[in-house]
């Protein structure tokens, strides 16, 4: 985008005449060209004003003022900006006016590109997914079906530093070795949008098939979601699974595996973002 600078060269040549202005008083004109500096091409679209009357410079740079005979201040503007005026007085039938606007100034917009975030999320050094979980006797009693969700906050380093236990069955008295069992997991770092290690925190999901069913029946188990569907009755283990995520997290409910049960229900990571440190 070009500015306007307000600056003007104007020549003035009189031309001496006669005439009548419809005030009674003698009628005179101002006219002439407005060029650019440098290159001598006419400027279009400037706004020549004055008290009483304006006109518009067309296509050749042209313009015409009529006016009774007096001394005026001129005003030469452009809608890029910038104006530029000239004092004129009329005493003859026609003053020209030849007009050079500098249009050397430019204001240049540097558009800079957003940086290509590089954040990536921690990730696990082992497929601690496939390890099964350890058992409380109360599960393994109830020969039950149980989910464990977990808040992870990884490190810098990789390493857990804060285990939380969002959602749990609470007869099976799972938090406490659930959370000795994460803690060992190790992760490579995640990384920040300028891929600086950050610190993370994960969702992290943990299941346990019925201990005796896993223990003894090879074979494919997939039962329900709690409120889906009918339970399982001709099942070795006949159970419910809990299908339903934490409150106030935005994940969505898990479905109902179709694959052997020993590798569908592996543990998982279902979110994760940086950590916001107060």
């Amino acid at each position: 985008m070009r500015g306007w600078l307000a600056a003007a060269v104007i020549s003035v040549v009189s031309i001496a005449g006669s005439g009548a202005w419809s005030g009674g008083a003698r009628a005179a004109t101002i006219e002439g060209t407005i060029v650019a500096a440098g290159t001598g091409q006419p400027v279009a679209g400037a706004k020549v004003e004055t008290a009483g009357a304006s006109a518009t410079s067309d296509a050749a740079g042209r313009f015409r003022l009529e006016l009774p005979a007096g001394t005026y201040v001129v005003t030469f503007r452009h809608p890029s900006g910038g104006t530029v005026t000239q004092t004129v007085k009329l005493e003859e039938d026609v003053v020209k006016l030849s007009v050079t606007l500098d249009l050397a100034t430019e204001v240049i917009t540097i558009r800079q590109k957003a940086p290509v975030s590089q954040r990536r999320a921690p990730e696990p050094v082992e497929n601690y997914g496939r390890l099964r979980p350890p058992y409380t006797g109360e599960l393994i009693d109830a020969n039950d079906w149980a989910v464990v969700w977990l808040r992870l906050t990884v490190d810098e380093r990789g390493e857990i530093a804060r285990v939380e236990v969002l959602k749990s069955p609470k007869d099976y008295k799972l938090d406490e070795p659930t959370v000795k069992f994460v803690k060992r997991f190790r992760f490579r770092p995640g990384l920040d949008d300028d891929g600086r290690a950050a610190p993370y925190q994960i969702i992290y999901k943990l299941e346990w098939v019925p201990y005796w069913d896993a223990m003894l029946v090879a074979k494919s188990w997939n039962p329900p979601c709690r409120g889906q569907a009918p339970l399982n009755l001709g099942s070795f283990a006949p159970a419910y699974r809990d299908c339903e995520p934490p409150p106030g997290l935005g994940i969505p409910p898990l479905e109902q595996c179709r694959r052997p049960y020993l590798r569908c229900h592996d543990g998982a990571i279902q979110a994760a973002w940086p950590e916001v440190k107060p």
